[in-house]
């Protein structure tokens, strides 16, 4: 809670792009720092290319995510590669676009919240229009193109335009998370594929939301995250996305157990694609 609470004091002191380079300068220490204290080739990044005996962990101190057996981001061992910040999920994905014959060249593309890792894969292969969006755009100046300001619940972009919507992990910060959805199934043209992973409580009947739990401390006790307002059931979120039209499966990344383990792969996380018939 005090790490929390400095993090709330710090952005209020600093202009914002201060307070997220000096947020992405940490992770770039971090990182180095990691590399030369667990050298080795156990693990293998594929969009960096960089090996190290071990991944950064990452581990949520909250009864929450045993509780309700959060699979994604909360308590992995090998999460994130210390040169290029990849996680498992964006490795999953790494393998499911190339099992899957997916291309980004000659596509539109809208990309909220852009992962550094799957925007070095997306923007060389010369996507028609990439257009990287976040509400806080500022967050991203570690991205070389400029990240647009957008507000998911009111995508200021034509309806049936985009090829590719790729939306990670942004869903459970949205108070209205369906009008959300909405938008995104909007904006994508028909025949389009929608990437949509969010952390799941894999002990979860229907999806826990508590809008009592106002403060920061009192969301990381709940939720298992500070900035997180729900924790979806994988029954209750393929319902609501298809409720607002997408057809939804639930896929894996077809890796072998040593694949599995060399690049670090959270085996229990699905990848939610939407495609809007």
């Amino acid at each position: 809670m005090l790490y929390i609470r400095f993090k709330k004091c710090l952005k209020k002191i600093l202009p914002l792009d201060w307070y997220y380079k000096l947020a992405f300068l940490k992770e770039n220490i971090k990182g180095e720092i990691w590399g030369l204290l667990y050298p080795g080739d156990e693990r293998f990044c594929p969009f960096c290319g960089k090996s190290y005996g071990k991944f950064m962990p990452c581990k949520y101190p909250y009864g929450i995510t045993e509780k309700a057996d959060i699979i994604s981001a909360q308590t992995i061992d090998n999460l994130t590669c210390p040169n290029c910040f990849s996680k498992d999920r964006q490795r999953a994905l790494y393998f499911y676009f190339q099992q899957k014959n997916i291309s980004f060249a000659n596509k539109k593309i809208l990309h909220f919240a852009p992962e550094l890792s799957l925007y070095s894969l997306i923007s060389p292969q010369n996507p028609a229009e990439y257009i990287c969006g976040d509400i806080e755009p500022k967050a991203y100046s570690h991205i070389s193109q400029p990240v647009r300001k957008l507000d998911i619940i009111n995508i200021d972009l034509p309806s049936d335009y985009f090829d590719i919507v790729i939306c990670n992990h942004v869903l459970e910060h949205i108070e209205d998370d369906i009008k959300a959805m909405k938008e995104l199934f909007r904006v994508l043209k028909k025949g389009g594929l929608a990437v949509l992973l969010v952390p799941i409580g894999a002990n979860l009947e229907k999806t826990y939301e508590d809008a009592s739990k106002i403060t920061e401390e009192e969301r990381a006790e709940a939720f298992g995250q500070s900035d997180h307002i729900r924790i979806y059931s994988e029954k209750g979120y393929l319902e609501r996305l298809s409720s607002v039209g997408f057809a939804m499966s639930a896929e894996n990344a077809r890796l072998s157990p040593e694949e599995i383990f060399k690049y670090a792969i959270n085996h229990r996380e699905k990848l939610y694609i939407g495609d809007k018939n």
